[in-house]
């Protein structure tokens, strides 16, 4: 499936998801384990060159709990309109039975699909609008990517990290070359153009070697490089697998960058860290959101035992602007 999307129906959609995003999205801080504590506020082991991010639990804050179309979460005044939303669509498209069941269908088709794939690959990826063209046969390839938005704003609902709109800023005005390595679906794109907006000095939509009216699905939000950038529903597969990471290196290497020389950030020690260290990245994990925080196992050990595991990170961030500093930029402390 294609991610060119029509310009009149990528405004839409970005549009949509900036009016169903919550407002006021609790983001609370984690208890950081004691075995963490001292990689707090450390300098990495080389001033990076350039920085991948993950998305989801990283640069946005997700109120299901960091995983992209989650079957469960909080609900969210924005997330009860896009359920009633939903409802109406799904009643277009030919299912009656009502947002829950077609929840739990398309869990089941998720699972079922990644069975399947598991044979061969240990951490597959779907690709959602397949998902839905298997349940909803009927629906056109438009209605199939307007009911995926609705369903991940009301089981997903996302908002900006505390401090990311203003670091992404900040590397564009710098010039530090920045990518996403990110599990993520066709809409993550569109939904950072949502919470962050286009580049700066890039007209909206517009993506290098983009036909005109079209967009392959990454607007260049603030400077992020589409060069630079993985996601794993284009891939097949997801992180922790450490294939992504292979590749990020490849991508770097064409922009002569060795991948010592990258810093990958992300929320998860098991699937950004250690896959990204397995590659030879430097890495920091970003203590900042309760939900979505995940640190490795042994972070409630304390001694020698955590400083070779494979999980444990260069750096531990609390707060995102910490990299302005790290990435060495001049008056960083204003983001």
């Amino acid at each position: 499936m294609t991610d060119r999307l029509p310009e009149a129906e990528r405004a839409n959609l970005v549009a949509l998801l900036r009016g169903l995003s919550p407002r006021n999205l609790s983001i609370e801080r984690p208890a950081l384990p004691a075995a963490l504590a001292g990689l707090v506020g450390r300098d990495p082991p080389r001033l990076p060159r350039a920085l991948l991010f993950d998305v989801y639990g990283t640069l946005i804050a997700s109120g299901a709990g960091g995983e992209p179309l989650a079957m469960s979460g909080p609900l969210t005044p924005e997330g009860g309109r896009a359920r009633v939303l939903l409802e109406t669509g799904l009643s277009e498209a030919g299912f009656p039975e009502g947002a829950e069941a077609f929840s739990a269908a398309v869990a089941a088709a998720i699972e079922s699909a990644n069975a399947e794939a598991r044979k061969t690959r240990p951490f597959p990826e779907v690709d959602i609008r397949r998902i839905l063209a298997g349940l909803l046969t009927d629906a056109d390839d438009p209605l199939l990517r307007h009911l995926a938005i609705l369903l991940e704003c009301w089981r997903n609902p996302c908002a900006p990290m505390p401090g990311a709109g203003g670091l992404l800023s900040a590397l564009a005005e710098a010039g530090i070359p920045h990518g996403l390595v990110s599990n993520a679906q066709f809409y993550t794109p569109l939904l950072l153009e949502a919470l962050f907006g286009p580049a700066s000095g890039q007209a909206s939509g517009a993506t290098a070697g983009a036909t005109p009216g079209a967009t392959d699905g990454l607007a260049g939000q603030a400077g992020i490089s589409a060069e630079l950038s993985l996601f794993s529903y284009r891939l097949g597969f997801a992180k922790p697998d450490t294939a992504i990471f292979e590749r990020a290196a490849d991508l770097l290497a064409e922009a002569g960058i060795e991948s010592r020389d990258a810093l990958m950030v992300g929320n998860s020690a098991a699937n950004d860290v250690a896959p990204a260290k397995a590659r030879g990245f430097m890495t920091a994990l970003l203590a900042r959101d309760a939900r979505s925080f995940k640190p490795p196992e042994w972070s409630e050990a304390v001694g020698p035992e955590a400083a070779g595991s494979e999980a444990t990170p260069d750096i531990v961030l609390t707060d995102l602007t910490d990299i302005a500093l790290i990435a060495g930029i001049a008056g960083a402390g204003r983001y």
